[in-house]
């Protein structure tokens, strides 16, 4: 029997253990033919589950490690395998550059060597409005020291940006917003301890700016 495990190989593994379970609750049954009668059956179920799970191997793929990603319907039992997900190559990408300028006159008094930064954020949003669902979604961040002369401060931001956005339309609404930050930091003290901050909006868009552009946005603030 080991001899054709090893010639038939994983199927041949499986009769040979389906086997040795018979024979082994065979060798402990005292006799009795019920007991012989469950024997004989659970060899025979073995058996007949055999082709199901050698079909199983052979249909994916030749390597045995093959993994198929799905989820199984609990209430029929059917197996559905995760459809992977293509981009739309039919829309033309979105790319450029957002530069924010942050012009800040200081009216607060701060410590000696204190120093200003300006962050800016921005996010990109499609959503298809029927049905409801996220088309796409992006981030970005940035951040620049400012330049100080007396009680006048000065920060450019920019961000290169890169994005698949479908056009919008009726059924898809595009969104494009900014936000910045201007915060006075007194770097003497430990980690940096936060002595003001002032923040807003700078960007609202309902569509991407054409491609390879920039688009520059200006802003004042009171510090």
């Amino acid at each position: 029997m080991k001899g054709m495990a090893k010639e038939l190989g994983t199927e041949g593994i499986f009769v040979e253990k389906a086997c040795e379970i018979a024979l082994l609750f065979g060798n402990r049954a005292k006799g009795g033919s019920n007991m012989k009668k469950l024997i004989l059956a659970a060899a025979v179920a073995a058996l007949v589950a055999f082709p199901a799970v050698t079909t199983a191997q052979s249909t994916g793929s030749s390597n045995p490690h093959h993994r198929v990603l799905g989820y199984q319907d609990s209430a029929t039992g059917t197996f559905h395998p995760l459809m992977k997900a293509e981009p739309d190559t039919s829309i033309s990408p979105s790319h450029g550059t957002i530069r924010l300028t942050i012009n800040i006159q200081i009216k607060s008094t701060f410590p000696s060597g204190t120093n200003l930064f300006c962050t800016a954020s921005v996010a990109a949003i499609s959503t298809n409005l029927s049905p409801y669902s996220v088309a796409a979604e992006y981030e970005e961040l940035a951040s620049s020291p400012a330049t100080v002369s007396g009680s006048i401060a000065t920060c450019t931001v920019s961000i290169p940006y890169y994005w698949v956005i479908p056009p919008a339309s009726t059924t898809v609404l595009d969104a494009i917003t900014g936000s910045y930050t201007v915060e006075a930091i007194n770097p003497t003290a430990g980690a940096g301890e936060l002595l003001r901050s002032t923040s807003g909006d700078f960007l609202n868009l309902t569509t991407p700016p054409a491609i390879s552009t920039t688009t520059a946005v200006t802003e004042s603030v009171f510090l």
